[in-house]
């Protein structure tokens, strides 16, 4: 999905190797990380919502991140370029199990597009 959205190849597995970390590659909200949470598979946090919002990804609100994969891949893709993987690192030494236990599955009946 990440490579639909203009990922270069060579970051693809480390994009789902995140996704499957923060998420398990599914949309989800975690209403327990600072700056009002952290949304969609790549668990994009709150204090990102200003810089989003220039770069055209969201208009207002981070739940918009929600709506597609696109919207949310798009965004991760945004904070990518400007920052590297420095955004996901902050969970990196937490194991996997107790953010997921944090974060709030969402239904996925979005479509792709």
């Amino acid at each position: 999905v990440a490579r639909q959205f203009g990922w270069p190849v060579r970051e693809l597995p480390e994009v789902a190797r995140i996704a499957a970390r923060e998420s398990r590659c599914r949309p989800a909200i975690n209403p327990r990380d600072p700056w009002g949470g952290s949304f969609c598979e790549m668990q994009l946090n709150g204090s990102n919502r200003r810089f989003l919002i220039n770069v055209g990804v969201i208009k207002t609100d981070m739940r918009e991140l929600l709506r597609s994969r696109h919207v949310c891949m798009r965004g991760a893709l945004e904070l990518w370029k400007r920052h590297g993987w420095a955004p996901w690192r902050g969970a990196s030494n937490t194991p996997t199990t107790n953010l997921l236990k944090s974060a709030t599955p969402i239904p996925d009946n979005r479509s792709t597009k």
